[in-house]
């Protein structure tokens, strides 16, 4: 990457103030009716000002995320040499290198030997950016609308809220889109026919414990809910000293990292498993996808996010008898659909009486059955589905490209 990585951190630091000086609220009326055109002016260009940097933030990230897809499944270094054409090898002028726009302003084709550069560019770059805008939307511009116990500002404007900046949901956005972003990233190489590296389960799993030393706010559902009062006595203290005459003492509470280390437990069970029932060449996709799900928004959400998936594969190996280019689609992408779309409806998800949540399964509880038994057994049903997709015949289709997974 050289110095275009610097640029981009660059840029993306820059956008992280801008945003938190942007505070959030895409929606909903300013609740002053006496606000006059020029204040609705001045709010649709903030507006429109945070959405298009938050999808350049995105993009950028993306385009970065192409960069490990390509390298790391390789063993390359991520930042030498700079991105350059596949053909000719010519290095990527920066202008040439913006995320989306400068595929486009190419043309597709390399600027030195003309040749086509692959669409899947621009495509993963647009998509990461549309990804992170709609956690954007969810999680601070509504407020937390997705988040169990966090909705708040939600009949707020931007402008009005620029002011009273959340930086908790902020906070828990970023840690969201990171987790989606591996989640991508992973599936992409799935596609690519490669396993998971090892270097992105250390990285991953690294940041992901270390994030969640920042507190438990990260983790709308604790392992227990509510917290048991004996979890957030537990503290590391990471230095004590003097400043001036005033003691100072610098510690972390470990809940939040309790909940990670649960569900990142949780997950690699749920992910073996189904990595068992649906075999493939990827040995470590699954697992490494459910402990990342796991680590980040806690054991629980695995149970429905398995369900989810299940259904997806049963629905996506069943259309392949139609649609045979279906097939390519390796069982960590289900997997990682079925998260974004239930971090999306996560809240709304838990009023619904016929799909599982942290409080179990309805349909089940409803019946007498323990909440972690009602759990376990919407897991269950997740899993079988994986079993049933795994054996669908499918016709007309060479078998080396049929037994990806």
């Amino acid at each position: 990457m050289g110095s275009s990585l610097h640029r981009r951190l660059i840029l993306v630091w820059t956008g992280v103030v801008a945003l938190a000086l942007g505070g959030c609220g895409i929606t909903g009326e300013s609740g002053y009716s006496e606000a006059n055109s020029t204040f609705d002016s001045m709010n649709f260009l903030f507006v429109a000002f945070t959405v298009g940097w938050v999808f350049c933030l995105g993009a950028t990230i993306g385009s970065f995320l192409n960069v490990v897809v390509y390298r790391m499944p390789a063993g390359l270094s991520l930042n030498h040499p700079p991105s350059r054409c596949p053909k000719c090898e010519t290095p990527i002028r920066l202008r040439d290198n913006i995320p989306v726009l400068g595929w486009l302003i190419l043309r597709g084709r390399c600027r030195a030997c003309r040749e086509p550069i692959s669409p899947r560019y621009p495509l993963v770059e647009a998509s990461t950016g549309l990804i992170f805008l709609l956690l954007a939307t969810v999680e601070v511009f509504a407020g937390g609308w997705n988040l169990p116990f966090q909705a708040r500002y939600s009949d707020q404007t931007l402008v009005w809220l620029m002011w009273e900046t959340p930086w908790d949901l902020i906070g828990t956005c970023l840690f969201h889109a990171w987790a989606m972003t591996l989640l991508f990233g992973a599936a992409l190489m799935a596609v690519d026919g490669h396993e998971t590296p090892a270097g992105l389960w250390r990285w991953g799993i690294g940041v992901g414990l270390i994030v969640s030393l920042f507190g438990e706010h990260l983790h709308p559902i604790g392992f227990l809910n509510p917290r048991p009062e004996w979890v957030y006595g537990i503290s590391l203290t990471l230095a004590e000293f003097v400043l001036g005459q005033t003691p100072v003492r610098l510690t972390i509470e470990l809940a939040g990292v309790i909940d990670a280390v649960i569900g990142l437990t949780v997950g690699m069970v749920i992910g073996f498993t189904a990595r068992a029932v649906v075999g493939g060449r990827d040995r470590f996709g699954l697992p490494f996808a459910a402990a990342i799900v796991g680590l980040t928004f806690g054991w629980q959400f695995i149970m429905a996010t398995i369900l989810l998936a299940g259904l997806i594969e049963v629905a996506l190996k069943t259309a392949t008898r139609m649609i045979p280019v279906l097939v390519s689609i390796p069982a960590i992408a289900a997997f990682a659909t079925a998260a974004l779309v239930q971090l999306v409806l996560w809240d709304w998800s838990t009023m619904q009486f016929w799909w599982p949540d942290y409080r179990g399964w309805a349909m089940l509880t409803t019946w007498g059955v323990p909440e972690l038994l009602s759990l376990i057994a919407s897991a269950g049903l997740g899993l079988l589905l994986f079993a049933a997709a795994a054996r669908v015949k499918i016709r007309n289709i060479p078998s080396e490209t049929a037994s990806v997974a």
